[in-house]
């Protein structure tokens, strides 16, 4: 499972995390096969929250990719 597929799997919330998970299901453009940090980080703009949000939601992403793998 591709980063955005992984992320098209979530509710967005109220909050800032579900701020990000909504914009990359709204951007048609975001690269589907995105399955890397760097990927990502350099997809996103260069804003330190936004950033850290990404961080976040990537190493969230890969520790379900672990599990699975179990």
């Amino acid at each position: 499972m591709t980063f955005y597929e992984w992320v098209n799997t979530l509710k967005p919330i109220n909050a800032p995390e579900g701020d990000l998970v909504a914009d990359i299901q709204r951007d048609n453009n975001f690269p589907k096969e995105i399955n890397s940090w760097k990927g990502l980080s350099d997809y996103l703009p260069d804003d330190d929250l936004i950033q850290e949000l990404a961080k976040n939601l990537f190493d969230a992403y890969s520790e379900e990719k672990q599990r699975q793998k179990k």
